[in-house]
């Protein structure tokens, strides 16, 4: 259980001190990271500072590397607030920077900086950063504290959670201190709870769309595959249209839902599990029926794709509320981002020479076929796959700075023992290069050269686990 009240003691020091930069007219730079709960945690505080009228500027970052560090040095703003980023960094960070930073975080560092005064993190509160609280559900705590109005933003770290996958209670369920924002979000009318199938789009596309576009779990046979679901579909006796119209999953009935996840189930493979389709759904209140962001997955989803598609402006533009520019832009961005790794996807596992096959985990060379951007989400794609399902596995391609990038995720059916963050943190700091994360996800940024290095030490790290 976390502890809620030295949390608001904490929130209330960073709040503090946000405040004072604020009311002296200082610069304020947020710097955010290119994931969803990056994008969604910076413009949760650009919205604060906003609210203040503060003189800010936000940008996002796919890492903190030495690079970048650099790059916000250059800017020569008065004060810095990073979010989803920083975490194992704060040497570098005070050395350039002196006092002027805070850090809002959720991811897995030393005792020394989830105690050090300008860091707010979930894991000093003991709430699990990788399953009960998002970096921007952090951001929320600081946030709504500087403008009470931001309790209508509590959407926000209902959808970045679920877009960092952190729906791991009970049918896939919210946690800790983000079911505490979610609560809020609930008793406010703005997000409603519900028990259903969740598949992609089961909103707005057509019955077979929406299975066919879903890759967690990935459905083997049925994922990318739009006529064999049509096919399977069919063949179950489920009247997919009305009137002409093709029905979606929200329009069919309990008994027809049902018949809809004993269709899908042959496909996911003996260890599925009927919870593998059926789990709480998020449905956000205030947007269009007919929207891809009126179910909150699908908007974590979206902003991660512009993120990643290195379009960090339109994930901005829709936490802000733009419904008009940004919201068809994000159309055309998804389309393309879930295009790249169907594409992917499919290539590493028809062809096995991608693919270094360990004892105890598979090692994905993505040099020639990955976009940088495209490593965590290729990864967690690949983490549900029948075939990569049961052991850790780790995603790598090289950088235009020619190092080499490594994403990993357990295997959505592995039961062995290990943490990733602090594994592959460890390894990556001895060959000279930087990592962390979760438990279950994690990533890391090394040379290239050290990359059978890299392979031999986690094998290492996992036997000894």
């Amino acid at each position: 259980m976390g502890d809620t009240s030295t949390l608001k003691q904490k929130t209330e020091s960073i709040v503090e001190t946000v405040l004072d930069y604020i009311h002296k007219d200082q610069r304020i730079l947020i710097i955010g990271h290119n994931d969803a709960d990056g994008i969604a945690s910076a413009t949760l505080m650009a919205k604060a500072l906003l609210h203040l009228q503060a003189r800010f500027t936000l940008r996002i970052f796919s890492e903190l590397s030495p690079i970048s560090l650099a790059t916000v040095k250059k800017t020569e703003q008065d004060f810095h607030i990073f979010c989803d980023l920083g975490g194992g960094q704060i040497k570098e960070i005070r050395k350039l920077f002196a006092e002027k930073w805070i850090i809002i975080d959720h991811h897995q560092v030393s005792k020394d900086e989830l105690l050090d005064p300008n860091v707010i993190n979930s894991w000093a509160f003991n709430f699990d950063g990788g399953i009960d609280a998002c970096a921007t559900t952090m951001a929320y705590q600081v946030a709504s504290q500087i403008d009470r109005q931001l309790r209508n933003s509590s959407w926000l770290p209902v959808v970045a959670s679920l877009a960092d996958l952190q729906d791991q209670g009970e049918k896939h369920s919210l946690t800790g201190l983000n079911k505490n924002v979610l609560d809020e979000a609930k008793n406010l009318g703005i997000v409603k709870e519900a028990v259903d199938l969740i598949f992609y789009g089961r909103e707005t596309k057509p019955i077979h769309e929406s299975i066919a576009t879903t890759t967690t779990p990935f459905i083997a046979g049925l994922s990318g595959n739009r006529d064999a679901c049509l096919t399977a579909l069919t063949q179950s006796g489920i009247n997919l249209k009305k009137n002409d119209h093709w029905r979606t999953i929200s329009e069919l009935s309990d008994e027809e839902k049902t018949k809809v996840a004993e269709t899908v189930m042959p496909y996911i493979g003996g260890e599925g599990k009927i919870e593998d389709v059926i789990g709480q759904t998020y449905t956000l209140q205030r947007e269009d029926e007919h929207s891809h962001l009126r179910d909150a997955r699908e908007f974590g989803d979206v902003l991660n794709a512009c993120g990643r598609m290195k379009m960090p402006s339109i994930g901005i533009g829709l936490c802000i509320g733009d419904r008009r520019l940004s919201l068809t832009e994000s159309e055309k961005i998804l389309l393309e981002y879930r295009k790249r790794i169907s594409q992917v996807v499919k290539l590493v596992i028809e062809d096995t020479k991608y693919i270094v096959e360990k004892n105890s985990f598979n090692f994905v060379l993505g040099e020639k076929i990955i976009d940088e951007e495209l490593t965590g989400a290729i990864s967690s794609v690949l983490s549900g796959t029948p075939k990569f399902s049961s052991k850790p596995i780790l995603v790598s391609t090289k950088t235009k700075s020619n190092e080499l990038r490594i994403s990993a995720r357990f295997g959505i059916r592995y039961t062995g023992k290990g943490n990733l963050g602090v594994s592959i943190n460890k390894i990556a700091k001895k060959i000279g290069g930087r990592g962390g994360g979760h438990k279950a996800a994690a990533g890391a940024t090394i040379p290239f050269k050290e990359k059978d290095s890299f392979i031999n030490s986690f094998e290492e790290e996992l036997a000894n686990s």
